[in-house]
């Protein structure tokens, strides 16, 4: 059963977070400012595997969480610390409690983390076989903790919940585990639950409630770790996963293939069914990984995949895996020896999207693809020839929410970290500036990095076992492609379709006008009807009735075209005969 519990708060011994005046020098091209640095701890035990990580809200609040060991009891525990809207981090806050007498895993820290545009924040992570989760709505000032996970089954101990805060405060958990209590079960399945500090779901089962599948597969998916999830501006929530399953080939025994799957579900309804989203049959490219970004202002996601190459094309020499971008029904795909998967990365926020491919070509590089308008862009680099990464440091980034871009690295030559950004709407990056005041930065301890309000970026990274936290602005502006110049307007009119005169010449009938078809159109046209050539008195409508006067004669049409800018036409029409007398 699902219990509630309420964290207990415990300050570090470092008090108050400690403000050190950040003294780094500019480049005179630079279009980027840095914020003052601040320590948020001083144990010197926390923890880089994962790093600090830090989200933010749209006006600049912001959380940082990381694990450390308290020098007290010699216990790891969860910490957080809060950001004002002004830029000063609060203390820490301890979060995760202890199960059983112990803290969290003392080897295998597992914890993820997300904030809402609006500032409503989750923190999960994995403690003695559980997944539990702390939440602080925006505006309160005490932390609500519970276990989600039930007891019936065994929580995967590589693996850690995913987290995602929907725009309603909403939270939402996936995680791997082994939902069957029968010994002999050893398949591995995906759970979720959802909830807000007063009320959570009971978890749920999302690849074993109806499985898809395979022709003769008479298993289940057994679902592997590298899942993925997210949720967008419009509230949806999006699941994805690999799971290995089964497949016959044609001598009869089974072999083990992967396949991509996903789920979703809606503001309001239950999650739905699973979709594989990738074939196991011939020819079979192997998936090595899925990840999302759900848009956060709009609805809809960009999505990541994987894939090794088929032995099709491994028998024809090609060896190079493949990455595949997905967006708004803009498909792309890029292939290189060199590329670090696990390093790539995706983002989406405002109808756009951005992905970085990470590689090792004899020098570490990084490059950038956006999707714009319908099509994933060539890769482009942050990096100038003076600078490049930290070898085998990542370079984590963030889309903001108009669309500029901004990287922090590990520098290759002065091991600080260091911003670059991207200005919206713009191909070349600003001058890169260095975030950190100290170089004792190892590639273990890499910086993250999130969008805050505007084109504020906010920073985490360790040095020496100590969690610092800055930031940076770009104030360079944004590209605005100017509008194609109008295509000027003709001087005369073309012709598309002749005027006609429809009707039967016959007095008491009536005969009408039609201007025609012109290029361009007219803003107005007259029509001027004459007998035997000779004006016929206030007849300038498009009808004219045939009267008796007008019986054996012969009838015309004088069109008139007018636009401005375009010399005036006179088109006539003669119709064929004279007017007769009515039968």
């Amino acid at each position: 059963m699902t219990t509630r519990r309420t964290v207990r708060t415990f300050a570090l011994l470092c008090g108050t977070a400690a403000l050190v005046a950040s003294s780094l020098t500019t480049p005179s091209n630079a279009a980027i400012t840095a914020d003052p640095v601040q320590q948020l701890s001083t144990t010197g035990n926390a923890e880089n595997i994962p790093p600090p990580l830090v989200r933010a809200a749209a006006d600049g609040y912001a959380v940082a969480v990381w694990a450390d060991t308290d020098p007290g009891d010699g216990k790891r525990y969860l910490y957080v610390s809060l950001r004002s809207p002004e830029g000063t981090w609060a203390g820490p806050t301890r979060l995760s409690w202890t199960i059983g007498g112990q803290g969290i895993h003392p080897d295998r820290t597992y914890y993820s983390v997300d904030m809402n545009r609006s500032g409503d924040v989750a923190v999960a992570w994995q403690q003695e076989g559980a997944i539990l989760v702390a939440q602080l709505p925006r505006g309160e000032s005490d932390w609500a903790g519970r276990q989600v996970s039930g007891d019936v089954h065994e929580v995967d101990d590589f693996s850690g919940p995913a987290t995602t805060v929907l725009p309603d405060g909403t939270a939402t958990l996936a995680w791997r585990a082994d939902s069957n209590p029968d010994p002999a079960d050893t398949f591995s399945r995906l759970l979720v639950a959802s909830g807000t500090p007063g009320a959570w779901s009971a978890e749920e089962i999302i690849t074993g409630k109806q499985y898809v599948p395979v022709v003769g597969d008479p298993g289940e998916p057994d679902v592997e770790r590298g899942f993925s999830l997210t949720s967008d501006g419009a509230g949806t929530t999006w699941l994805r996963w690999i799971e290995r399953t089964d497949v016959p080939v044609t001598s009869g025994m089974p072999t083990m293939r992967k396949r991509m799957s996903g789920a979703s579900r809606a503001p309001g309804s239950a999650w739905s069914d699973p979709t594989p989203l990738t074939d196991v049959l011939d020819p079979y490219a192997e998936p090595q990984s899925i990840t999302i970004a759900g848009d956060r202002l709009l609805d809809g996601f960009a999505e990541m995949r994987q894939f090794a190459p088929t032995s099709a094309e491994v028998a024809a020499g090609t060896t190079e895996p493949r990455i595949q971008l997905r967006h708004a029904g803009a498909v792309r795909t890029f292939r290189g020896t060199a590329f670090k998967y696990s390093f790539a990365g995706v983002s989406a926020a405002g109808g756009q999207a951005v992905a970085r491919l990470y590689w090792n070509d004899g020098s570490t590089s990084t490059g950038f693809t956006t999707s714009r308008d319908g099509a994933w862009s060539d890769l482009e680099s942050p990096l100038g020839v003076d600078d490049t990464l930290y070898s085998g440091s990542q370079a984590p980034f963030a889309l903001h929410d108009d669309g500029g871009l901004s990287m922090v690295y590990l520098s290759g030559s002065t091991r600080r970290v260091r911003a670059v950004h991207r200005a919206p709407g713009a191909t070349t990056w600003d001058a890169s500036r260095a975030v950190s005041s100290t170089s004792a930065v190892s590639s273990a301890d890499a910086p993250v990095v999130t969008a805050a309000q505007g084109r504020q970026a906010l920073v985490t990274w360790l040095i020496s076992g100590d969690v610092w936290a800055g930031g940076f602005t770009s104030d360079t502006p944004p590209v605005v492609t100017p509008p194609p110049s109008p295509t000027p307007t003709p001087t005369t009119f073309t012709r598309l379709s002749a005027p006609t005169v429809t009707g039967k010449l016959r007095v008491g009938r009536t005969l009408r006008a039609r201007p025609g078809s012109w290029s361009p159109t007219p803003t107005s046209v007259r029509f001027r009807w004459l007998a035997n050539g000779k004006v016929i008195r206030k007849a300038v409508k498009a009808r004219l009735r045939l009267t008796r006067q007008l019986r054996g004669k012969r009838i015309s049409l004088r069109v008139t075209l007018l636009r401005s800018g375009v010399t005036t036409k006179v088109v006539t029409v003669k119709t064929k005969g004279r007017v007769r007398s009515s039968p």
